[in-house]
């Protein structure tokens, strides 16, 4: 279990990556998805690892439009930021 420096994302990544390795990765993917009220942030990285939130406040990935109740937005290698807005 990985978490971050503020404690608030976390997610499983392989041991036989070092944290040195783990730190180099740049994010490509964001994904906002909404269950009973409790909204999941899911960060993507290359090599495929993943760092999730959970949060009560209200998310959305700006200036995509949600599809049911899931928003996707690629990001990095195309010059474009990983944005999450949350009220």
């Amino acid at each position: 279990m990985w978490e971050s420096a503020d404690g608030e994302f976390m997610g499983y990544n392989s041991c036989a990556v070092s944290t040195a390795e783990i730190k180099k990765r740049k994010q490509t993917s964001v994904a906002v998805s909404q269950k009973n009220g409790l909204y999941k942030i899911a960060c993507g990285y290359e090599g495929g690892s993943k760092l999730i939130m959970r949060t009560r406040s209200v998310c959305r990935v700006p200036g995509v439009k949600t599809t049911g109740v899931v928003m996707r937005g690629e990001c990095g290698a195309n010059g474009k930021p990983c944005v999450v807005e949350c009220d």
